[in-house]
This record gives structure tokens, sequence and C-alpha cells, in this order.
């Protein structure tokens, strides 16, 4: 900073530092109640501001602030908004943690710091929230703390994710973090969190049968549907029965089973919706490791492309699959399609169409759309494909084909 009274000047450099910034005290004696200053970088590479500041001294001492690129002269320290806001050298992370069934048993924490290693916290006192765990931090120069809810060692998470803990959110030394089961979501204070009933999950346990789980319990009869829908679109599933226990009592449940007349298509997407709880995609992978997946879907037919001079047979077994197309091509590594047609979906998750017509040396693949999203592949039951595999074709003697366009 260069200073000095009017028409004077010299340089002088900034030798403390407090919570505002830097500090720069400056003892003169001179006759003029008037100094100038200027805030320079270096040999005059740069000034803050492009003025000359001019200050009036009353009586023996003056103090004022100044901020980064403005021209105000602060005679009382200014509230500064900071990008990066100066975390305290110690500060307490406050974690509650708030499961809809209460139970706790099992659940801690797993936190790191940006770039190092992770320790295991406990839960260790509980509120009208939910369990609460008090873990002392020393920031250092991390910003943020991964976090983790696990039971146990590891043997399930709450969520699927990695959350960051932004350190900036600190207040008087302390940060409070809410966390909810089943929500990704980092609150940072508890008005912010969303407590209002909800469907926490719903999974598909046989091809008619949906598990459901909700956050706030409900009360539900046996042979009531309690405004219940399972939709795909527009389109509703009409429901058979709800179940929640033995004996078809009235109870007060988060947990229950859906029973449909009939069963889901694996390949479409469903929702199941309850007024005041909103909506839940329901989940398929937990179906097909079911006996009742293995009953009402296997097939023990031929499948693949089954040759006949006079027309080929296509047969694919996809019971995930809402659609399937064709793809015929004239040449091992033509990129365009011939043509392109929709198979029909049969018994026991299988598609079949049959093209007329001599098929040999003929290429193809299959188009296999599953809840929305279409993949090309090869035929997983073909008994002849192109030299490099990307195409299948219906050979004749059902040996590889040396087509060396393949």
């Amino acid at each position: 900073m260069a200073v000095g009274p009017r028409g004077t000047g010299e340089q002088l450099d900034f030798t403390e530092e407090d919570e505002f910034g830097k500090i720069l005290e400056v003892t003169k004696s001179s006759d003029s109640g008037s100094f100038g200053f200027i805030l320079r970088k270096g040999n005059w590479e740069e000034k803050d501001v492009d003025k000359d500041w001019f200050i009036e001294v009353s009586g023996n001492e003056a103090e004022i602030w100044l901020v980064e690129g403005e021209e105000t002269i602060y005679t009382e320290e200014p509230g500064v908004e900071t990008d990066t806001p100066k975390l305290p050298g110690e500060l307490t992370l406050k974690v509650h943690y708030r499961r809809f069934d209460e139970n706790y048993d099992g659940w801690n924490l797993w936190i790191w710091p940006q770039g190092g290693e992770g320790a295991a916290y406990e839960f260790t006192a509980s509120d009208e929230y939910g369990a609460v765990a008090e873990i002392p931090v020393v920031p250092g120069d991390a910003e943020e703390l991964g976090l983790i809810v696990r039971k146990g060692e590891w043997e399930a998470k709450d969520v699927d994710v990695d959350r960051f803990i932004q350190l900036s959110k600190t207040k008087d030394g302390v940060l409070d973090l809410y966390l909810l089961e089943k929500d990704a979501t980092l609150y940072y204070a508890l008005e912010e969190v969303d407590l209002s009933p909800k469907i926490l999950k719903a999974e598909l346990a046989t091809v008619n049968k949906i598990k459901v789980n909700l956050s706030v319990p409900m009360t539900l009869l046996h042979d009531r549907k309690e405004g219940l829908r399972i939709l795909s679109g527009e389109e509703g599933m009409e429901i058979e029965a709800i179940y929640f226990s033995e004996g078809g009592r009235p109870e007060t449940t988060s947990s229950f089973e859906i029973l449909l007349k009939e069963p889901l298509e694996l390949g479409k997407s469903y929702l199941v919706a309850k007024e005041g709880y909103g909506e839940k995609e329901i989940l398929m992978s937990g179906v097909f490791s079911t006996s009742a997946f293995e009953k009402t879907y296997h097939y023990d037919g031929e499948l693949g492309a089954l040759y006949e001079k006079e027309g080929t047979t296509f047969r694919l077994w996809a019971p995930k699959a809402s659609k399937v197309l064709l793809n015929l091509f004239q040449k091992g590594d033509t990129v365009e399609a011939f043509d392109q047609v929709e198979m029909e979906k049969k018994a026991q998750g299988v598609f079949e169409t049959v093209i007329s017509g001599d098929m040999h040396g003929v290429y193809y693949t299959y188009s296999v759309e599953n809840l929305g999203l279409a993949q090309e592949a090869v035929d997983p039951y073909a008994k002849s494909v192109g030299v490099n595999g990307h195409r299948s074709c219906p050979n004749r003697s059902g040996r590889v084909s040396g087509d060396s366009e393949a």
C-alpha cells in the first residue's frame, strides 16, 4: 500500500491478520489531517481500484476497512460474503438419522476426509428426529467429507451413492446434518426435510405379487384396495387383494404385498401409486431368481434361426423384453438393415417371426427393447455367425460362416 499526506507517499506492507483479512497500522506525525492511499500490487503492477483514496483523521487515530474491488471506505467492519468461508480449526459434526421403522440396530456411519482414509462412527444418542452421532472434525484443508450410512461391516447401505458433506455449512462451530432413510439428499436444517408420507420401495416378488414399503404406516384390510393403483402409462392393472398378515384382520402397517389378477409384463415400466403417498417405480430385478419366474417362463423348445429353404423361423427367448425387432442384412458388414420386422410375443417369454424364402447367406441381429431402452444384439442361440461375430446368419450347414466381409 502506498500511503502519505497529500503530495507525499511511501510503500507500507501489511504486517498482521485477523478474521476479516490483512491489517496495516500506520503511525504518522504530520500537521495534515488528510491522508491519501492506494492499494497496489508490487511496484505498480496492479491497483485494486482505479481511484486514489483520502481519509480525514480527526483526533489521534482512525480505523477503516476496505473490501477487494470496492471503492467504498468503511468506518465499521462490513459483512462480507465469501465464496470459501473460513472454517474453524475444529468443529463438531452432528448427524441426525431417521429410519421410518425406528430400528437403528447395527446402523453406523462411514466418513472420510477429502483425499483421506475412512473410519466408522456409531450413533450414540437420540432425539425426536432419530439417532444422533456427534463427531469432532479438524477440517485442515478439506472442504468436504465423504459419507455413507451402512449396516454393520458393509452388510447393507442405506443409499447406493457416496454423499459429500459441505463443511462450509458450519455455524458457530457446529455442523448439523439431517439424513432420511432411502433419501440421498443431505439436509442442513430440520425444516428442509420432507417427512410427508411416501412409498419407499416397490419390488416385484413374483410375476403377479408386489412388495411395498411405506414411510408412514397406513391401515389396510385384506379385501380392500385402499386407493392403491398399479399403472403403466395410462393403463391400470387390476388388484386382486392386499396381504399383510394371516387372517385378514385390519392392521396398521408400513409393509404389505399387492396381489394382481394378471402377471406384469417384465419388459414394461410400472408404478405403484397411492393418494397421499405419491408413486414409486416397481423394481423387477428380484423376481428373476424365483421359482415362480422359472415356472412361468421356462421354455425347452428350439431357439435361434430355424432354417428351411422355403422360409426361416426366428425364435428368441427374451422374457424381460417388451419388444423385439429382427434386423436383416445383405452382408456381414452392412451398416443399414434392408428389412426390419417386429417379432410376435408368444407364451413363456418367447418372440417369434417367420421370413419366407431362402435366407441362406442373409445376416441378422435383434433389437431388444427393455424398459424403454433398445439394444442391438447377436442371436445367443445362433447356429452360425460371421467371422467377427457381429452378425448371425441362418447357415444351412450350421457351421461358422467364412464370409470375409462379415
